[in-house]
């Protein structure tokens, strides 16, 4: 599912209020207490979990996620010269369990990897999120009974059982392939807007696609690129003629996902998975 992650502004806050009580209202269901009352505690926990944020972390970077025109959910991060510390991430219910918080968190290693740092986060025993940082490569570093604090550090996420996304043999071939794009990963390319100034763009990162190990599809040669550049100039979601340095060019779906720092991340995925033609006999 494609989304964006922009900064959060004031017209964002009944959202956000909206998405605390979709994500904490279940919990206090078993309690049977009125919908008025209910709506007035969680009226109470919103507004101290905000002011317990403010005051915990100063410097917090607030983005909401949107996919489309719909506001679907939030990312804090806080980011110090020791680590990057992952706050919070909520999504409305209709809206997870769609990749979309794996991408967010993958964005956050990809930067935790440029600044040196590690990424930290801490999560609920009992969380089904627990098994997702997991998978992504997170390692338990303490708790304190009831939270477990985690630590990502430049270990790559384990490859899923049965990975069979193609593998580079013989030599690379310019195009829209994943061979080439991890050959010159870490250059530049120009996007020209108009008839003003390129707008430049650093090739950061080329993953592989994951599926889901149970279900019966070749990944081919599925990867996702994410691109880095100035946030003083972003890019609206389109397709791109990107002219890299090596002076080859390609025609790209571009997505902006982030903006943070004065960085601007840009996601763009070739999804080659297919299902294998059944045999007739």
């Amino acid at each position: 599912m494609e989304y964006r992650l922009l900064p959060l502004t004031e017209q964002d806050e009944p959202f956000l209020k909206e998405l605390y009580f979709d994500v904490r209202k279940p919990e206090f269901l078993p309690l049977g207490l009125p919908e008025a009352a209910l709506a007035q505690l969680l009226e109470m926990q919103y507004r101290a979990q905000k002011s317990g944020y403010a005051q915990q972390f100063p410097t917090l970077e607030s983005s909401v996620v949107w996919v489309g025109p719909y506001r679907v959910g939030r990312m804090l991060v806080s980011a110090g010269a020791a680590a990057i510390h992952l706050v919070d991430i909520a999504l409305l219910e209709a809206f997870r369990g769609h990749g979309i918080g794996g991408q967010l968190i993958e964005s956050l290693t990809r930067r935790a990897l440029e600044a040196g740092v590690p990424l930290r986060l801490s999560v609920r025993e009992e969380n089904r999120a627990k098994r997702l940082y997991t998978r992504l490569g997170f390692v338990p570093r303490g708790g304190n009974g009831l939270n477990i604090e985690m630590e990502w550090g430049g270990a790559a996420p384990p490859q899923a059982a049965g990975d069979d996304s193609i593998q580079e043999t013989g030599p690379v071939v310019p195009g829209p392939n994943g061979a080439y794009f991890r050959s010159i990963c870490g250059t530049q390319a120009i996007v020209q807007i108009g008839t003003g100034e390129g707008v430049v763009l650093k090739l950061a990162s080329v993953r592989a696609l994951r599926r889901d190990p149970d279900a019966s599809v070749s990944l081919g040669d599925s990867f996702r690129l994410a691109f880095e550049a100035d946030s003083s100039a972003m890019l609206a979601q389109g397709i791109y003629d990107l002219q890299f340095e090596d002076g080859n060019r390609m025609n790209i779906f571009l997505v902006p996902i982030a903006a943070a720092n004065g960085v601007a991340t840009y996601e763009s995925i070739f999804n080659r998975m297919s299902r294998p033609t059944p045999v007739r006999e």
